[in-house]
Order: C-alpha cells, then sequence, then structure tokens
C-alpha cells in the first residue's frame, strides 16, 4: 500500500557554519513563527563545513 505524499507549503532552508551556540535557538524561534502560520512547512539545515559542534546539535534536532 502505497503512502500519501506529504507536501509542504512552506520550506526554509538555512545554511549553517560554525553556528553552535545559535542553531538550537533558531530552530525554536523558526518553529514558533512557521507554526503560527498554520501552513505545513519543513526546515532543513544545511552544514557548510562547520568545525564546531553545529553538525551534532542539528542532528540531535533532526532528532526530535
Amino acid at each position: 500500500m502505497d503512502r500519501p505524499v506529504r507536501r509542504c507549503e512552506i520550506s526554509v532552508v538555512v545554511p549553517l557554519y560554525n553556528e553552535e551556540e545559535s542553531v538550537a535557538e533558531l530552530y525554536e524561534r523558526l518553529k514558533k513563527v512557521l507554526n503560527a502560520l498554520n501552513r505545513s512547512y519543513e526546515i532543513v539545515f544545511v552544514d557548510d563545513g562547520s568545525r564546531d559542534r553545529t553538525f551534532e546539535i542539528a542532528g540531535k534536532i533532526q532528532e526530535k
């Protein structure tokens, strides 16, 4: 049985580079604003080769 394709009305693409101190707060703020719009959305973080813990933190956000 095929699952229906989930389509997002809004896609937010965020490039990240050494943002370990701000990525969690950025995510929470984005989520709050997007939830208030009552539309389907996705947030896509793109790590641009960070040398800190940005990738690890973004991965933990994704796991939630």
